[in-house]
């Protein structure tokens, strides 16, 4: 337990921190925790955020995982298989069992500082190769998504994102957007493309029907 958390425990047993102060400073500290794990954010300190807290704490085991088909069954063959159930304060967004995401999903820290979260299975594989991509291509996205508990276009009647399993990654979505994929950065930088396609990731900037330029997920 780090010295603010025992200081903060100390304060709650001596009384300093009670009542209504202390319900808010439970609410901002959870609304904090939930905007950094990509939770829904509502304040409220439930299980999903109390696994977060967890998570924070461990240190994952990043092993690496096969690439699977891109089909479900195989996703959750390879990626694994949770309990969700909706978000009752965002539109397409899921809450995912907190036992699966502390088990499975893990804080990755790029060479330029700025991290997200993904699967363990695939952490050292992508902090790899976006290194890679950046050094051969000359091109650095400043932002990175990997785990997102929703929906496919946050629509709730759409099979679920691969974004819930942090298997795939968005780079730069206001400069790699969905639809024609000529002026995205990631076009004009084809090797930052081949670093991951070689690794066998797929880059949606190839997909006929909805081509998505910043996406790169980890299936066949």
């Amino acid at each position: 337990m780090s010295f603010e958390a025992r200081w903060n425990l100390k304060q709650i047993e001596a009384g300093v921190l009670e009542g209504e102060t202390l319900g808010e400073v439970i609410r901002r500290g959870a609304l904090a925790i939930q905007k950094e794990h990509g939770l829904s954010e509502d304040g409220l300190c439930g299980p999903a955020t109390i696994g977060a807290i967890a998570l924070d704490n461990e240190e994952p085991d990043h092993g690496s995982l096969e690439i699977p088909r891109n089909s479900r069954s195989d996703i959750a063959r390879v990626y694994g298989t949770f309990d969700y159930e909706p978000s009752e304060s965002q539109r397409g967004a899921i809450i995912i069992d907190s036992a699966w995401v502390r088990e499975n999903i893990v804080k990755v820290v790029f060479h330029t500082g700025k991290h997200t979260w993904c699967h363990k299975g695939i952490a050292d594989e992508l902090k790899s190769l976006f290194k890679e991509a950046c050094d051969r291509s000359g091109y650095t996205p400043k932002s990175a998504w990997s785990w997102v508990a929703r929906h496919q276009r946050w629509d709730p009647k759409r099979p679920l994102s691969l974004h819930s399993w942090g298997c795939c990654i968005d780079f730069d979505p206001k400069l790699n957007g969905v639809g024609p994929v000529e002026d995205s950065k990631l076009y004009k930088h084809p090797e930052f493309v081949e670093v991951f396609e070689n690794a066998g990731w797929t880059w949606g900037g190839r997909w006929k029907r909805y081509p998505d330029a910043m996406h790169f997920q980890r299936t066949k």
